[in-house]
């Protein structure tokens, strides 16, 4: 009599189960810290956000010699760059996220205005999660935001 032997090599159905049941565990012990990484890249994106609109408002201002006013909405939580409004008006608007709250150094101040790519008075701007304070100052005479 002749003995085949088919056997192949393999997992089993009980050591595929182990194994997904790890491979699972692991995933949603990793994601329990995901909602606060994903919070702290919206407020490093929201930051950016402003920058970019900044450096946009100084650009805007000097190739169309036209004054950008820069209104702090703190109870909004949001931020807006807008031209007067002409036949053609430039504005723009930076949300904060509900993490990241927003203050100035002189609170008497919500608004400054950029004109011919300049700013006439220096501004100091907070943004703060509670954890970190980031602050944005403004050059006088040049516009540029320096981070510390």
């Amino acid at each position: 009599m002749k003995v085949i032997n088919n056997q192949k090599a393999g997992f089993t159905l009980l050591e595929m189960c182990l194994t997904l049941t790890l491979i699972c565990g692991a995933l949603v012990l990793g994601s329990h810290y995901q909602p606060q990484q994903f919070a702290g890249w919206a407020e490093r994106m929201t930051i950016n956000q402003f920058k970019e609109n900044w450096d946009s408002s100084l650009n805007y201002s000097l190739t169309n010699h036209k004054s950008v006013t820069v209104s702090f909405h703190t109870q909004g939580n949001y931020v807006s760059f807008r031209s007067p409004p002409n036949t053609n008006p430039w504005y723009r608007f930076v949300y904060l996220p509900s993490t990241l709250r927003m203050r100035l150094k002189d609170s008497d101040l919500p608004a400054t205005t950029i004109s011919d790519g300049k700013i006439k008075k220096p501004q100091t701007i907070y943004f703060d999660n509670g954890k970190k304070t980031i602050t944005l100052t403004t050059q006088m005479y040049w516009g540029h935001l320096n981070e510390r």
